[in-house]
């Protein structure tokens, strides 16, 4: 039986909230013409909001668990029931272009042997998101990783075997690892392979699907032509020593099962080296963060938060926006097509810190090549949803 879908989205959600609502707006505006369905695991968030979600999009396939049963197991929850040909892996805290889909579709049906597909990130920030293109933690690679080896050594493969680095961010690769914020698959695969391993509850259920389909003689690939905004950091902390712990251990889970015990041994010494060292840095993170804290309250100076929309937009905005606090200045502009010049001779003049803009009005491409083009300047990228009803906001790690 030939299926009649296809795509399968599958969002796995733990109080995403507000997240969640913006990455539905962005897949429905990426459908185009294919037939999509859309499942969301709600792995009990118990805040109301799949309710409501429920409410706005009649379509949507539910399954709301009554415990948080983990990533992996709320996946294959959503792998059994769905009908699609392809199957997308899909993070709440996630934006995705409108040509996304359909260029993963068009990868997988012209080049032979496709297992899985990965996308350019950005996080809120409009930086390239290194998570995109990964090899496979060996021993080795995790140690380059851990010591920043790699950043003394850019250009070098052999120095950035975790997370690529040596790649160009611009061109097609097959890479090791994708990440499970955006996992593009078939359900031939997933059949073949089989799916998440359940023992992982949080991380490395995707290092481990990955790697069991290059096993399998499928090649995986990152693909540079979309891009999408991942807001890492939203639905997990990950400047936290409970985030070090949990990923590193999940690390052990999946060299125990894959390496041989040489190497299972090596692994075991790095992650626990891994986990002291990078617990060190956080600590001194932690502290340089409350120094620059006090001292921006001592030395504290007027900041601008600029709107970007057309008029209406805007006018609905400054209601949404208006009761927060610290927001002390407001700009506007209107979008056009000289955005990027515009934004640049305000920035010249004006100490902006916040960029609001309005999806009614810009084209989530659009929004995603203007964060990219001001990486630089560090500004918080917020976005406003469809209706100006909520704004997802982004702030400054």
């Amino acid at each position: 039986m030939v299926s009649s879908v296809d795509l399968s989205i599958i969002i796995v959600n733990y109080k995403a909230n507000s997240f969640l609502d913006l990455c539905l707006e962005s897949v429905y505006r990426a459908i185009n013409k294919l037939s999509v369905e859309i499942i969301v695991v709600d792995n009990a968030s118990n805040d109301g909001h799949i309710k409501r979600i429920k409410s706005k999009y009649a379509d949507i396939i539910t399954i709301e668990n009554k415990t948080n049963i983990g990533f992996s197991k709320a996946n294959n929850q959503g792998i059994n029931i769905a009908n699609g040909i392809y199957v997308l892996f899909l993070n709440p805290d996630t934006v995705v272009q409108q040509n996304t889909f359909t260029a993963c579709i068009g990868f997988f049906v012209n080049q032979k042997n496709v297992g899985a597909i990965g996308v350019k990130m950005i996080d809120t920030h409009g930086v390239f998101a290194t998570e995109s293109k990964r090899g496979l933690p060996t021993v080795w690679a995790a140690t380059c990783y851990v010591l920043g080896i790699g950043k003394l050594f850019p250009k070098s493969h052999f120095f950035n075997q975790y997370h690529l680095n040596a790649l160009a961010q611009e061109s097609v690769h097959q890479i090791d690892i994708i990440s499970g914020a955006y996992f593009f698959t078939t359900k031939k695969v997933l059949n073949e392979v089989g799916y998440f391993d359940e023992q992982f509850f949080m991380y490395g259920e995707d290092i481990d699907l990955a790697y069991r389909i290059k096993q399998a003689g499928y090649s995986n690939y990152y693909l540079s032509h979309t891009k999408i905004i991942h807001y890492k950091g939203e639905c997990t902390k990950k400047q936290s020593f409970k985030y070090v712990y949990t990923f590193q251990y999940a690390m052990y889970k999946f060299a125990k099962k894959h390496f041989s015990i040489f190497h299972f041994t090596l692994s075991t010494v790095a992650i626990y080296a891994n986990i002291l060292v990078k617990c060190l840095i956080l600590s001194v993170k932690k502290t340089a963060k409350l120094i620059i804290y006090k001292q921006r309250k001592i030395n504290s100076y007027p900041a601008s938060t600029l709107i970007i929309g057309n008029n209406e937009d805007i006018t609905q905005t400054i209601k949404l926006i208006s009761p927060r606090q610290d927001i002390t200045n407001l700009l506007q502009l209107s979008y056009d097509l000289n955005l990027y010049q515009n934004v640049v001779a305000i920035l010249k003049t004006q100490h902006v810190n916040s960029i609001v803009l309005c999806s009614s009005s810009i084209t989530y491409e659009a929004i995603i090549s203007l964060m990219m083009q001001l990486q630089f300047y560090k500004i918080n990228f917020n976005i406003v949803s469809n209706n100006n009803s909520y704004m997802v906001v982004a702030t400054l790690q």
